[in-house]
């Protein structure tokens, strides 16, 4: 769902940005700036039709480093380095596109165009996060890589959200005209108009601006909504990119508003279900225990936890049980909470049994060092206190913050983007969520139940949207175009199950693993949070990453170019995770990610902490073997609709 970079967010990523973000502004250079096109008059002169040059008001101020870039008559001139991130100098601009000539419909779009002499001849557009609604900042990695870089808010401004830990891209009142009735052509330009269109135009002016004939190639990167508009994309509009990278994407939006509901939903059942943060931490350290040495090597990262040897029924300690001893007797379990986590844990399943929806993974459910992002699972579905009522539509206090994260989120857009913003809509009684054992009487197999009624409706509003049907990529591939997608195995926001379904799938149609792996590769990454952040190795060149080397190997952008231009496969990308995920501290691990369904091996000599001592082997097929944490997920399960 959510978040570009994290989600973006992630979120999505508000609070891992807050902690480290500051406040400028740049304002346009006289006219003697080292960029000479970078005036008013000369980037008005390379607009196409369609597109307007003018100041939008929905720059975001997030980052990092968070700068909102001020233009004037649409136009900014941004020094080199001027943002301390050492990108080059470069010319900002800003305006509208028209995406419906028949209505007049408009999107907001910034791109920032290096000089003629750091322009690489390519083009590349930048996914939005969350619902979008703001225009996120230029990726100075791509930047620095001399790529003209486009970028919209999917044709929505946002409005301002009144919770402190996300940012404006969880509004969605723009969907919606009035109660009752939906914003078609604002669902439109979200769901996949916007981004087609300004992209086209994008090109259009970007060949004007430089005076070139020919973009060699064509680049999209995004992660969360990116990814999501990156996979809409090569659905829709395959011609539109000759390679994508797709991250954490929100492509399954249902998926994400159910999984997310019932995570919250579960722990409403009854008063004393819900989970505080101790009790996170606490299952997190067990669940840790138990599954670290899956891999052959008890190093503190779980890489595959479907195959988790973990049942909370038989492994968290209950409240009451003397055997557990006077520690575990500090941070027991209710039956209710115990329930309550084998729900947010097993797959969301129709009337007639069949999976729906995957669950949640149980890696890292909890960052224990540092409270974590809000992406992990403890941050997106906590209660910060206990609910008042039950009975209540909200069942907690409305002051900011105190509601579960993942609530905020979905219950809002659950309301807009499905139920069309209709009064008196309650997003616990309404989808007809409801839980039950797999076999009545014995106490493990809690799961939840959602209506096949529900599922038709949500498929029904949301289709345009999204992308998860495998069938839908087949041209894209046919056509030798190339994707790289990714999603941290400890994402708390989307679940990285569903991804895997659909890489799985998508082999499936497509020759086996090896056979897509030729146009399409998938990177699992272990204790990474939603796009980036988390306690495992989270950096690889993915947008907003901490920066690193730009090899084909740490850099995944690098390695999506050599694979497009020359045919070169990527075998493998090496992660990276700083102290404090600061490039100003300590590198405290690097780690192979291999290309699904491969698993990084250790040679069983040397710091574990040291790539050089992993392995990933073509021939690996771990990750497509099953384990009983999975099953009851639902990650093996066929996709259904």
């Amino acid at each position: 769902m959510n978040w570009d970079y994290f989600s973006a967010a992630r979120g999505h990523l508000a609070a891992a940005f807050a902690a480290t973000c500051g406040m400028l502004a740049f304002v346009s250079a006289p006219a003697a700036a080292a960029i000479p096109e970078c005036t008013p008059a000369a980037v008005a002169a390379a607009a196409p039709a369609g597109m307007t040059i003018g100041d939008v008001p929905n720059l975001s101020t997030l980052g990092p480093p968070a700068l909102p870039i001020k233009t004037v008559n649409g136009v900014a001139y941004v020094p080199a380095n001027a943002r301390g991130d050492g990108a080059p100098e470069y010319c900002y601009v800003t305006g509208t596109v028209v995406t419906n000539p028949k209505s007049g419909r408009t999107a907001n779009f910034a791109a920032a165009l290096p000089s003629k002499q750091s322009f690489n001849g390519k083009f590349m557009f930048q996914g939005c996060g969350g619902n979008c609604g703001e225009i996120f900042p230029p990726n100075p990695a791509a930047l620095r890589k001399g790529y003209p870089l486009w970028s919209t808010d999917d044709g929505h401004v946002a409005k301002h959200s009144p919770d402190p830990r996300l940012w404006n891209v969880a509004d969605t009142s723009w969907a919606i005209r009035a109660p009752g009735q939906r914003d078609e052509e604002a669902m439109t330009d979200f769901y996949h108009r916007a981004v087609h269109t300004v992209s086209e135009v994008g090109r259009k002016f970007t060949l004007q601006f430089y005076r070139t004939d020919k973009l060699k190639y064509s680049y999209f990167e995004g992660c969360s909504d990116g990814g999501r508009e990156g996979m809409v994309s090569l659905s829709r509009y395959p011609q539109d990119f000759d390679g994508i990278i797709a991250g954490a994407p929100y492509f399954d939006i249902a998926n994400e508003l159910v999984t997310t509901i019932v995570g919250v939903q579960a722990q409403l059942r009854s008063p004393g279900a819900d989970i505080s943060p101790q009790l996170f931490k606490a299952a997190d350290r067990i669940v840790t225990a138990r599954c670290d040495a899956a891999d052959g090597v008890k190093d503190g990262l779980i890489q595959d936890p479907a195959r988790c040897n973990f049942d909370p029924q038989r492994d968290l300690p209950r409240c009451g049980d003397a055997s557990a001893g006077d520690a575990a007797q500090a941070q027991c379990f209710t039956p209710l909470q115990i329930d309550s986590l084998s729900i947010i844990f097993s797959a969301i399943k129709n009337e007639s049994g069949s999976v729906v929806y995957p669950g949640f993974s149980v890696s890292n459910l909890h960052n224990t060092e540092n409270d974590g992002p809000a992406d992990l699972l403890a941050g997106w579905l906590v209660f910060h206190g206990a609910p008042n009522s039950l009975q209540d539509v909200e069942p907690w206090s409305l002051a900011p913050g105190t509601q579960p994260l993942g609530w905020y989120w979905s219950k809002q857009t659950l309301t807009n983007f499905v139920y069309d913003g209709a009064n008196g809509f309650n997003a616990q009684r309404n989808p007809g969520i409801t839980f039950q054992r797999e076999k009545p009487g014995q106490s493990e197999g809690m799961h939840a139940i959602i209506p096949q009624k529900t599922v038709a409706l949500l498929n029904q509003k949301v289709k345009d949207g999204s992308a998860a049907t495998p069938a839908e990529a087949a041209r894209f591939l046919q056509e030798g175009r190339k994707l790289l997608m990714y999603h941290g195995y400890s994402d708390g926001d989307i679940t990285p199950y569903r991804t895997v379904q659909y890489y799985r799938e998508l082999a499936r149609q497509h020759g086996g693993a090896d056979e897509l792996k030729k146009n399409a590769q998938l990177y699992m990454v272990p204790g990474m949070a939603h796009c980036f952040g988390g306690p495992g190795p989270n950096s690889f060149g993915q947008n907003w990453s901490v920066p690193g080397k730009t090899d084909t190997q740490h850099d995944i952008v690098t390695a999506l170019e050599q694979w497009v231009e020359q045919g070169r496969q990527p075998v493998q990308l090496i992660a990276t995770k700083h102290e404090g995920d600061s490039a100003k501290k300590p590198v405290l691990r690097t780690m192979p990610l291999c290309p699904y369904p491969a698993m990084a091996k250790y040679s069983g000599r040397g710091d574990v902490n040291d790539a050089a001592n992993w392995s990933c082997s073509s021939s690996d097929r771990r990750l497509d073997e099953t384990g009983a944490v999975g099953n009851r997920a639902g990650v093996y399960a066929p996709i259904s609709n």
